[in-house]
């Protein structure tokens, strides 16, 4: 699952600890036609050094395979809710 790949791609660089008053994490971002992920954003505008390391963290996802419509490809887009203790749970 492409939810789980994300988490597992910010949980592996994510080295604070999490922030006591945050309770979930909006993180959305593009993939373009050739499967590049771009314009990331996360809701962390409480908390902006986490809002970075996400971003950080998922600029260095590998490829996506690109969304295709009528056989050509396309660019997507991608939206994960997660609890913040998620994203510092040990993996």
């Amino acid at each position: 699952c492409t939810a789980d790949e994300v988490l597992k791609q910010i949980r592996s660089k994510l080295k604070a600890e999490a922030p006591a008053y945050m309770d979930m994490v909006v993180v959305d971002f593009d993939i373009d036609e050739y499967g590049d992920v771009k314009a990331i954003r996360a809701n962390c505008a409480s908390e902006p050094e986490l809002g970075k390391a996400v971003i950080v963290a998922l600029y260095g996802m590998p490829k996506f395979i690109p969304a295709k419509k009528e056989a050509a490809r396309v660019r997507s887009h991608c939206t994960f809710q997660y609890p913040v203790a998620d994203l510092f749970a040990k993996q």
